[in-house]
């Protein structure tokens, strides 16, 4: 840079010089995700009004946008992200302009490769899993241990499971609502969810044809015994009755706007 550095931001010019010579010779730059002083600091040079600290934090910045998993990491830092933006717009040499388009550039394109992603996931999804809803059901389990943990296994074992159309938690009424094919059965299911949430049991939640909800339970015990014996089937469950506390308020107007289970419930899978 051309202009020298004067005596108000000389400290942090020279603190700024050595953060970038730290990353310039450190193998694994990933490691500098797990210092937040590191990215404050970062924060700090790009609000600075000197050219040559915007400078060398551009710098730093290229550094840390060589590759996809370290651009990866700079979108979970939405402070830095947002002081880039403001940065970018300020009038300063074009070659410190040219790096900040950079980072930006570089940033904005694995934005886009994850949006693609999700994107051809979600259509693989689509094509894959939507059934007709005559060709599946809705089957509805009551837990008493629905945690994180309990969440994140049966969605890890159920998503897997041919016939198995989505998956939505009922947190705050300790419900899973499986949409399945009719050829899954319910006590196949059952044992899916029991082992996966750990439970000594769990509750099958029906409505009879009269319309009265009944609650059959299904017994760790039973099933390594062999003696478990599948519930009565009746009509599908219709978890968009607001009488039933299952479905979300969004979701139960998308249901009476005509749109599809699948629709209504595609931002769920993660």
């Amino acid at each position: 840079m051309a202009a020298e550095v004067n005596g108000d931001y000389k400290e942090i010019f020279s603190v700024s010089k050595q953060f970038f010579n730290i990353c310039r010779h450190c193998e694994d730059k990933r490691t500098f995700f797990e210092d937040e002083t590191i990215f404050s600091g970062l924060t700090e040079f790009l609000a600075c009004p000197n050219a040559n600290v915007v400078y060398m934090a551009s710098k730093i910045l290229l550094l840390l946008s060589e590759t996809d998993e370290l651009c990866a990491g700079l979108i979970k830092i939405p402070e830095l992200l947002t002081r880039l933006s403001e940065v970018s717009d300020r009038l300063f040499p074009p070659k410190v302009l040219r790096n900040l388009l950079l980072v930006r550039s570089r940033i904005s394109n694995h934005q886009k490769s994850i949006a693609k992603n999700v994107s051809n996931e979600y259509n693989s999804l689509a094509k894959n899993r939507f059934l007709p809803t005559r060709e599946s059901r809705n089957v509805v389990f009551k837990i008493d241990a629905l945690d994180a943990s309990s969440k994140r296994s049966i969605e890890s074992v159920l998503l897997r499971k041919n016939g198995i159309v989505s998956l939505y938690f009922d947190t705050p009424n300790r419900r899973v609502v499986i949409r399945a094919m009719k050829s899954l059965g319910v006590q196949e299911l059952a044992a899916v969810v029991m082992k996966c949430s750990g439970c000594d049991y769990i509750t099958h939640v029906t409505k009879n044809e009269m319309g009265v909800v009944e609650d059959h339970n299904y017994y760790l015990e039973n099933f390594e015994s062999g003696e478990v014996m599948e519930n009565p089937q009746y009509p599908d469950f219709d978890v968009f009755d607001s009488k039933n506390c299952i479905a979300t308020k969004e979701q139960v107007a998308s249901a009476v706007a005509g749109q599809s289970w699948f629709t209504s419930i595609r931002s769920l899978f993660w």
